[in-house]
């Protein structure tokens, strides 16, 4: 007598699809938005930000769109949740050394950066974290703005400083739907996980915006 696994329900068809193409999109956008500094080091800065995206978009995509080994499988999720860390990280930096004062601007960028840090030693430490553990840090970092929120409003003005926010409430929808599963349109084709990564390309594609055109012309 054979004692049936777990049942392993097939992919949604387009789970991975919408951030395979904003790969390619942030891949085109990184050389313009970069040349966008006026200098050498703000240049540096912006390629911070422009090179997690494509980061985090790239992982995430060859997580999500490919069958691996468990081996190889077990690597890449490690890699796709740490590459999250990273890339709100590099989020901030670009806004902390263009917008924000000196005082301001190392506060955040020490929070952040230390809480990545964290965030990816304890994601590659813990290997079988419960899902709540993996979700909850990364409303934490992202928020990190909150510390400094007057800063950011005087250094990127109201419609810069709108976008930063609106952005962050897309990631935190994203978030909670990730969470709690739901809703799941869906299941066959787009469910809840990709609901989430839309949301994603959303909000990047706003913070995109509030970078370009309100933070590096601050450079």
């Amino acid at each position: 007598m054979t004692v049936a696994g777990p049942l392993v329900l097939p992919k949604p068809v387009l789970r991975g699809w919408s951030h395979a193409v904003a790969t390619l999109a942030a891949i085109a956008l990184a050389p313009i938005v970069i040349a966008l500094g006026p200098g050498g080091a703000d240049r540096a800065v912006v390629a911070v930000y422009a090179l997690a995206v494509v980061g985090i978009f790239g992982v995430s995509a060859a997580y999500h769109r490919f069958d691996w080994t468990p081996r190889v499988h077990a690597l890449i999720r490690r890699l796709d949740h740490s590459m999250i860390f990273v890339f709100i990280a590099a989020t901030y930096t670009p806004v902390g050394f263009f917008a924000l004062e000196p005082g301001a601007a190392k506060l955040v960028l020490s929070v952040v950066w230390s809480g990545a840090l964290i965030g990816v030693i304890g994601r590659v430490a813990w290997l079988n974290a419960p899902r709540w553990v993996l979700i909850a840090p990364y409303p934490v970092v992202g928020w990190a703005a909150l510390l400094v929120i007057g800063d950011i409003w005087r250094g990127l003005g109201v419609a810069g400083s709108t976008l930063l926010f609106i952005g962050g409430g897309l990631y935190t929808l994203g978030a909670l739907i990730y969470a709690v599963r739901r809703p799941d349109p869906w299941p066959r084709w787009f469910g809840y996980h990709e609901l989430f990564h839309l949301l994603v390309v959303a909000a990047v594609a706003v913070h995109y915006v509030a970078i370009a055109f309100f933070a590096i012309p601050l450079a």
